[in-house]
């Protein structure tokens, strides 16, 4: 395998596709579309955003962060609540840790404080969303579906939304890998894994992306 900083973010999009609820309905050949939507997305905020104060922007708007320290459930990063009556992105600080732990000794060590950094970051994209009324759902085209075989539905891929968030946070942090390598690097740890079984995971991701985006182009489907 090559560096884990040069394995394709669209590999990591897929992840994130697939849990969508529309997923299936998505044309085999349009799914790649979805993940360079949210690809697209993000990066375009993360230009727009490069340098920028988060949370000065954030406290402008009435949002309050608050950290914190305590035990949380395992994989729980950081939520936002963002309406009339509460404005507020809530960092859990421990899985920031249990992060750095489990990046120790990797050739992508990570601080506790840059994971926290990349939690916020997510969020502020999901800010931008609900605080412009502009979602990433909207920003790309409905999937055409029937329903029963008879009636025409339409309906939005919302997933695109953790696509852009994700590589919102890897690009406005500069981060070298991927965020969701670090998701990865926690369950590994929590199974008592070493980064092998990262790198294997990864593997078979990719393979199942290039298989199940057959728009991709990759060393699977690449034409001789």
């Amino acid at each position: 395998m090559e560096k884990v900083g040069a394995i394709d973010d669209a590999i990591f999009a897929y992840s994130d596709l697939k849990e969508d609820f529309v997923y299936r309905r998505i044309p085999r050949e349009r799914r790649s579309y979805y993940i360079e939507c949210g690809i697209k997305a993000g990066r375009e905020a993360a230009a727009k955003y490069r340098g920028a104060d988060l949370s000065g922007i954030l406290r402008s708007d009435g949002v309050t962060v608050r950290y914190f320290p305590g035990d949380v459930a395992s994989g729980l990063h950081s939520q936002i609540y963002y309406d009339n009556k509460t404005k507020q992105i809530d960092i859990f600080l421990k899985t920031a840790e249990r992060i750095s732990s489990a990046m120790q000794g990797t050739p992508y060590p990570v601080t506790a404080e840059e994971a926290s950094a990349l939690f916020l970051a997510h969020e502020f994209y999901h800010f931008l969303e609900y605080s412009q009324g502009r979602y990433t759902d909207e920003l790309c085209e409905p999937v055409r579906s029937k329903f029963l075989g008879i009636w025409n539905q339409t309906l939005k891929v919302r997933r695109t939304s953790e696509i852009a968030a994700f590589i919102f946070a890897k690009d406005f942090c500069r981060s070298a890998i991927h965020p969701k390598i670090l998701d990865f690097a926690l369950v590994a740890s929590e199974k008592s894994q070493g980064f092998g079984w990262v790198l294997e995971r990864i593997d078979r991701l990719r393979a199942e992306y290039y298989a199940e985006c057959p728009a991709a182009r990759g060393p699977q489907n690449k034409e001789e």
